[in-house]
């Protein structure tokens, strides 16, 4: 046997392996011999068929199966004896190769492989990733302590339609129905609002709700159902109207609130609905950052790749790839073996990993959370260690919760080691810093600082017939410049 390998540009190597006779027969003899024992061929006691016979129907198919594992063995101990950090997998060089078992006893493959480009990151070059905190505002706060306070609130029945919150079961065309009095435009609310239990209103459906998504959870149908030239229309008999009267806000209701919180008064009960708010959008948020920081990192750090080969490797191994589509999506390709590389090398000098246990925790304490919420963990383990091994047991499953978990502690690491430009504000100034937009709290101080600029222009203008003034005046103007 025989191996070399041949420098053809400064991240692709090819790998010449040349196969003699004596590398191979030993093993072919002792296969054929192993089959001979167990042949079953008419005519034959089993382990008295011919060799010759043998030889003859699989001879080439044991030939092929050792010569590929020879190859096999060869081709990675190399990389794995010589340290060779590779990219994607080998791919045989036709041109260079000497394969005919029909004719050839001494056999030569080539294989070309790619090298992974050495890179550094030179975290203090890269720009600033911004990081924006959503801040809860008073109205959502509000609304999250309304929610509560109806989580806890009392139930009851009314003979008269009178709050949006009301919720009614009617019945339409020997068909049941509900809807919330809130879920109706203008027109729905009007005609509703004032009615009472028993009363019959003749409507169309399509003219009394806001959304046409509201229609069809009425009808209990999917929305792309509706059609959009039917009105809809129905003689609707109110038979019940519920609602809910809202938990006034005193020590019952923070004792309610205990198995959740220890919330004593509203200031603390403002305090947590804020945190709750804010926790909500953190996921959300940092989504964003991480997004961006790795748009940063791959636009920032160069990293060298073989290009052609990578492009080679693609088509001859991805059925669904043709050359047009690598071109023509080549560029976001680049990118994703980009982040690849710069992700596993900052996993590595960080130290991130995912443990098998730690997966089973997550999914453990889901669903502690979901179900057993009121149940000490300790005294449900055996069953929740089912609902474990059931939930893990398809392995997409596994990798997508192992991957969840590994980039949350990526996005940690990446708070740590690039330069975060802290942002915070309401919802609102959020979407808005998304959309490249100032947040409404930059347009005001923009508005502000203009107004002063306005302000000092002006003053400077009433005073210019006065040259000591204006002197004194220029002064400060440009020392506030400065």
């Amino acid at each position: 046997m025989n191996i070399v390998n041949e420098k053809v540009t400064d991240l692709v190597q090819e790998l010449k392996i040349e196969i003699f006779k004596e590398d191979y027969t030993q093993e072919v003899e002792n296969e054929l011999k192993k089959m001979r024992q167990k042949a079953l061929v008419p005519g034959f006691r089993v382990g008295n068929v011919p060799m010759q016979m043998i030889k003859k129907m699989y001879y080439k198919s044991v030939l092929s199966e050792k010569i590929d594992g020879i190859i096999s063995k060869q081709l990675y101990g190399y990389l794995k004896d010589n340290n060779l950090d590779i990219i994607l997998e080998p791919l045989p060089v036709e041109a260079k190769s000497k394969i005919d078992l029909d004719q050839d006893e001494n056999f030569i493959f080539t294989f070309e492989y790619a090298l992974k480009s050495q890179f550094d990151i030179n975290l203090d070059a890269l720009p600033e990733v911004t990081y924006f905190s959503i801040k809860a505002s008073q109205k959502e706060i509000d609304e999250y302590i309304a929610s509560l306070r109806k989580q806890f609130g009392v139930f009851s029945t009314s003979e008269v339609i009178e709050l949006e919150d009301d919720h009614l079961t009617v019945n339409y065309d020997d068909n049941i129905g509900y809807f919330y009095i809130n879920t109706l435009n203008d027109k729905g609310k009007k005609l509703f609002i004032g009615k009472k239990q028993n009363d019959e209103v003749e409507v169309s459906l399509r003219t009394i709700f806001k959304e046409e998504n509201s229609i069809a959870q009425f009808l209990k149908i999917d929305a792309a159902a509706i059609d959009p030239e039917n009105p809809y229309t129905y003689t609707i008999t109110i038979k019940s109207i519920d609602r809910i009267t809202p938990a006034e806000i005193n020590e019952e209701f923070f004792e309610k609130l205990h198995a959740e919180t220890t919330i004593t008064n509203e200031k603390e009960l403002q305090q947590y609905a804020a945190s709750m708010i804010e926790k909500h959008w953190v996921e959300e948020t940092d989504k964003h950052f991480v997004n961006n920081a790795i748009a940063t990192l791959i636009d920032n750090v160069t990293i060298e790749l073989p290009d052609d080969f990578v492009k080679r490797y693609l088509l001859m191994t991805q059925k669904d790839f043709t050359q047009e589509r690598i071109e023509k999506e080549y560029d976001d390709m680049k990118k994703s073996f980009k982040w690849q590389f710069i992700e596993n090398k900052i996993a590595h000098e960080n130290n991130i990993n995912v443990t098998n246990e730690e997966v089973r925790d997550y999914v453990k304490e889901y669903f502690h959370k979901l179900y057993f919420a009121a149940y000490d963990i300790n005294e449900m383990q055996d069953y929740l260690e089912k609902l474990v091994n059931d939930a893990l047991a398809k392995k997409e499953d596994y990798n997508r919760i192992y991957d969840n978990l590994f980039d949350i502690k990526m996005g940690k690491v990446l708070k740590t080691i690039l330069k975060v430009d802290n942002k915070s504000g309401e919802i609102e100034d959020f979407v808005a810093f998304l959309k490249g937009e100032d947040a409404p709290e930059d347009k005001k101080k923009k508005k502000n600082t203009t107004k002063k600029a306005d302000e000092t222009v002006t003053a400077e203008s009433e005073t210019a017939d006065k040259p000591a003034t204006a002197k004194k005046t220029t002064k400060k103007s440009t020392t506030k410049t400065e």
